[in-house]
């Protein structure tokens, strides 16, 4: 993948994602990172590239004025390594406030890596 990629993951991750250390998993600790938004196609390129989970969630919508709440929300996820791999690939390209989202994860990996050492 190219720079162009990374730097357009980063927007969609920064728009619609969310993610951190959150309990559950073999563990009961688990890193996840999680887009969710209508646009299948582009929760499907990000899948390509980063693997992860792709399913429906419709979940708590209902209609709300004139917005069509009682469409299907995709959700794409990713847990553990696979998120440790998306955040210190899109890392570089982040400018927001989902930032801290990812250095936790990151910082998570490296307190591990350094117990286990």
């Amino acid at each position: 993948m190219n720079k162009d990629f990374y730097a357009w993951s980063a927007g969609i991750f920064e728009g619609e994602g969310t993610g951190g250390i959150w309990k559950g998993g073999v563990n009961g600790i688990q890193p996840t990172i999680r887009v969710e938004m209508n646009d299948k196609k582009v929760l499907k390129e990000l899948q390509l590239v980063f693997s992860g989970s792709l399913f429906p969630d419709m979940s708590g919508r209902k209609p709300i004025g004139k917005y069509n709440y009682n469409k299907i929300m995709w959700r794409w996820q990713i847990t553990h390594r696979l998120a440790l791999h998306f955040a210190l690939t899109i890392f570089p390209y982040m400018k927001g406030r989902k930032r801290e989202i990812l250095m936790k994860i990151i910082e998570y990996y490296d307190v591990i890596s350094r117990y286990q050492a």
